[in-house]
Order: C-alpha cells, then structure tokens, then sequence
C-alpha cells in the first residue's frame, strides 16, 4: 500500500504483531477475545446491553476452521 500510495507514513500502529492461527483451541480464545472487547474497553456495561455486537453472542461466530489442528 505504501507503494502504491507514493507514501513512506507507517500502515500499523506501534505495537503490532502478526499472529497466525494454527490450532482450534487458539481460534477459540481469539473468538473469546474479540467478543469480550466491548467490556473490556468499557464500551459497554454488559453484553445484553449490545444486542447488536458480536459480543452479545446473538450473532453465532463461524466454526472452526477444519484445516486447524485440533
């Protein structure tokens, strides 16, 4: 993107890390993660108060991947 862009700002912000998933039980704690991000971050005072947030658990996450390790 910075090529394309002509640009030398910075795509990621300090702290990033690249992270591969490659076991079933590690694709469910980032499931688990990014559902407890909202109360966490203090967006939200309980997930039933977001019933449109993936956090609310309304919204069902895709399965597991079946190429993951198991």
């Amino acid at each position: 993107m910075k090529k394309d862009l002509g640009s030398s700002m910075e795509i990621w912000g300090a702290g990033y890390t690249e992270h591969r998933v490659k076991e079933a039980n590690d694709y469910q704690r980032h499931v688990a993660y990014i559902r407890e991000n909202p109360g966490r971050a203090q967006l939200a005072d309980s997930v039933e108060s977001c019933p449109y947030s993936f956090a609310s658990k309304n919204w069902p996450a895709d399965p597991t991947p079946p190429w993951l390790e198991p």
